[in-house]
């Protein structure tokens, strides 16, 4: 096969119709607001409080008692709020090194000559040549092949190479671990399949989990406790804003707000993420430790096949006393209260 690709004003077309094989940044965490979210944390909040109320009447007293008292109660939070910024800034640096493809140069065939580019200057319909190590870098379709065999394990886990006919796909991610020959740029940019998985896994995302919500109802809870109990002293007081009524105020604030469970909570965590990561894993939050804890049921797929993240039922078989009838009802509702949207019409076709 002698291919031509595309010419040099087809080339320029695309590039003007914005059909470049460029990739949109993910929408991850910047520094700066990995670090704003973890300094403006209820808990945080909350000791801030505390802390102003310390410093203003020790402005105001010099009673160095309440400046010793205001860098303890500081000093939790500091380190509180340290070990949750520096593990979500471990996780976005392994982050942003996770990319499926390499960053070397491809061949290409323009205007009937082969030349060598980066992969951000393909653009849709090119004419890419494969040979033996070469990463296919954009989706496309098969144009010429020579026992073309691609590996594909890195996307599906199958190490057994895929013999590529003419007209078959190719997906970005995968290798020529034999043979040679041309593939027509298909799906490119954030289209391709390895951007895809890429951007996925690149995906920030935050829960607060169970125990992190059931803390922070405590620490508000107790808080507006402390309040209550300040504005009551207040009014009982009959010996004025002298420095022992002040300790007297700051001891009930500091002593209902519990910040040993939120620290030993995050030191807690700290550490099983450390075991973690010693496995290879990324952990993006702390609190990712305690969603392992809640997890009952791990389903894998086996290797050897492309898969999406759709749920099809085929047939339903009854193992214990339940009829085939109740079998479906059950179904039935778990197709109504499932997230899966897909999944209603699927059970109502079968």
């Amino acid at each position: 096969m002698d291919p031509k690709g595309l010419t040099a004003e087809e080339v320029k077309d695309r590039i003007r119709n914005g059909q470049q094989n460029k990739l949109s940044k993910p929408k991850t965490k910047t520094t700066g607001e990995i670090i704003i979210e973890n300094l403006f944390s209820v808990f945080n909040l909350v000791i801030l409080a505390i802390i102003v109320f310390l410093l203003y009447f020790y402005l105001t007293t010099h009673d160095d008692r309440l400046w010793l008292d205001s860098i303890g109660v500081m000093l939790i939070a500091v380190i509180n709020t340290l070990l949750a910024i520096i593990q979500e800034l471990k996780a976005k640096r392994a982050l942003d090194k996770v990319n499926l493809l390499l960053k070397r140069k491809v061949k290409v065939v323009r205007d009937g000559i082969e030349n060598e580019i980066e992969p951000y200057e393909i653009v849709k319909d090119d004419i890419l040549k494969l040979g033996r190590g070469d990463q296919v870098v954009v989706d496309g379709i098969v144009e010429f092949t020579n026992h073309l065999e691609i590996d594909e394990s890195l996307l599906t886990g199958e190490s057994n190479p895929i013999l590529k006919m003419t007209g078959q796909t190719v997906l970005s991610g995968s290798f020529c671990l034999s043979g040679s020959g041309y593939y027509k740029a298909d799906k490119i940019g954030k289209e391709s399949y390895a951007s895809q998985v890429t951007l996925q896994a690149k995906k920030y995302k935050f829960d607060l989990s169970p125990l992190q919500k059931k803390i922070n109802f405590i620490v508000k809870a107790l808080f507006g406790v402390a309040l209550l109990l300040v504005v009551l002293a207040i009014i009982l007081n009959d010996d004025g804003f002298n420095n022992d009524f002040v300790r007297k105020i700051s001891t009930i604030v500091m002593s209902l707000v519990p910040q040993g469970l939120v620290l030993m909570s995050t030191v807690t965590f700290a550490v099983g993420v450390y075991r973690i990561s010693k496995l290879g894993a990324i952990v993006q939050r702390l609190n990712a430790i305690e969603s392992f804890s809640n997890v009952q049921v791990v389903c894998m797929d086996k290797t050897g096949t492309l898969t999406q993240n759709k749920l099809t039922l085929k047939s339903i078989i009854p193992i214990g006393p339940d009829t085939e009838e109740d079998a479906k009802n059950l179904a039935g509702t778990y197709a109504q209260l499932t997230s899966d949207k897909t999944l209603p019409s699927l059970l109502s076709a079968s």
